[in-house]
């Protein structure tokens, strides 16, 4: 969920976020996140919490103590003194990999890489590109509704009819929040009208409108709302209606079938669709030879 708030209200090259809404704060420190007000007004830092040392027993009176550096073995200066002979404490090594590193925090690869919260962002790829990577698209349904929730507690409103609407300057957000609304079983609309942007990327803004019976929205106020209104809205809002059928010509075609449970695959528009064989297994027999449906050419066997 902090995906989504990030690419919402959150900076484009630094792990920070700008907000006037107390509840976007609230949400990201419940969430593990370090908030910090910094002097720009509106504009908060993002920090990981701070991991404190473990405690090591002193190699002199057994106490237990927080070391400050990877190589003190005693509690304090009087054990220090005794413990002469004693065994060197062994080379520190990265928390997380196990390679050697100075003193008692990640190598500097780790650190880089999900050390910081801005480390996180550069890794996912959307620090300096905002977007929702495909590994968060494809993700498990509960881990893409978190997203979509940060992304509408940002940039998200429930209109007077209880639709769900979210809003973006980005053309490549745009896509891919399209691609996760409509992931999730959601009918989609797409609207689009000039704003007066910092720049001629940033000066059209992309509206995606949809309904939703289940609880859209993670920030209280927004849920409260969308609970109130949704009831207004069209009953079958998740049905798609079939507005055109063509005749083509009947040519040789070959039967693809996917290798994994359902055999769904993506064939383009974000729909996934069974294999031929299996839809003309279910179509109607009647319907079948009215739509001369054939089976594959044995030539292509």
């Amino acid at each position: 969920m902090c995906l989504g708030r990030g690419l919402g209200d959150g900076s484009t090259d630094c792990a920070a976020i700008t907000t006037t809404d107390d509840g976007i704060v609230q949400r990201l420190e419940s969430e593990g996140l370090v908030v910090t007000k910094t002097a720009a007004p509106m504009r908060y830092s993002l920090r990981l919490p701070v991991t404190e040392a473990a405690t090591r027993t002193c190699v002199v009176c057994g106490e237990h103590f927080v070391p400050r550096t990877s190589q003190v073995k005693t509690c304090g200066r009087s054990c220090g003194g005794r413990s002469r002979g004693t065994d060197r404490m062994p080379a520190p090594r990265c928390p997380d990999c196990g390679q050697p590193s100075s003193g008692q925090r990640r190598c500097q690869a780790c650190h880089a890489e999900h050390g910081t919260v801005q480390g996180l962002l550069r890794t996912v790829g959307v620090l300096g590109n905002k977007h929702i990577p495909m590994v968060y698209l494809r993700a498990s349904e509960a881990q893409r509704r978190e997203v979509l929730a940060g992304l509408l507690d940002t940039d998200g409103t429930v209109t007077k009819a209880g639709c769900v609407q979210l809003t973006t300057t980005s053309r490549r957000l745009r896509d891919d929040a399209y691609d996760l609304v409509a992931g999730l079983g959601y009918r989609c609309g797409v609207s689009e009208k000039a704003v007066h942007g910092r720049s001629v990327q940033s000066s059209t803004a992309y509206t995606l409108t949809f309904s939703a019976d289940e609880e859209a929205f993670a920030l209280e106020r927004k849920a409260t709302l969308h609970r109130e209104r949704r009831g207004r809205t069209f009953q079958r809002r998740d049905s798609r209606f079939i507005t055109d059928v063509r005749a083509v010509p009947s040519v040789p075609v070959r039967c693809v079938e996917v290798d994994n449970d359902d055999h769904l695959y993506s064939l383009g528009g974000r729909w996934c669709r069974r294999t031929t064989r299996r839809w003309e297994s279910t179509w109607p027999a009647r319907q079948r030879s009215s739509t001369r449906w054939r089976r594959p050419s044995s030539r292509w066997r």
